[in-house]
């Protein structure tokens, strides 16, 4: 019960991670299903959903020199993973020290009861 606390306490973190779930999601039924005589921009919506970071964890990738290869979606898909990983620690760290780390200030000559 208290991780569901916990996970109730960072509710601007939770829905980031659930856009960015939802558009690895559509990367991956892209990948996965749908049939392109031409290129995709599926990939798209997970890196714009995973920036700065995701651009980070990209640029970390090695371009293979003739194509895509057997690593080339693994790697996109780890460091896309990664980089919303990160993007929501970052997030939550930052939630918690703006909304739940500063005591309530009473207004000038009020008095705690």
């Amino acid at each position: 019960m208290t991780k569901l606390k916990t996970l109730r306490a960072y509710p601007l973190t939770l829905a980031y991670l659930a856009l960015a779930l939802a558009s690895m999601g559509v990367l991956a039924y892209d990948d996965l299903f749908a049939q392109h005589a031409d290129a995709s921009f599926a990939a798209i919506y997970p890196i714009f959903t995973t920036l700065p970071t995701g651009l980070l964890f990209l640029a970390l990738i090695p371009e293979p020199s003739d194509g895509p290869t057997w690593w080339s979606t693994p790697a996109l898909y780890t460091a896309l993973l990664l980089a919303m990983l990160l993007n929501a620690t970052i997030l939550a760290y930052a939630e918690h020290r703006w909304f739940r780390a500063r005591p309530a200030r009473l207004p000038q000559g009020w008095q705690q009861p």
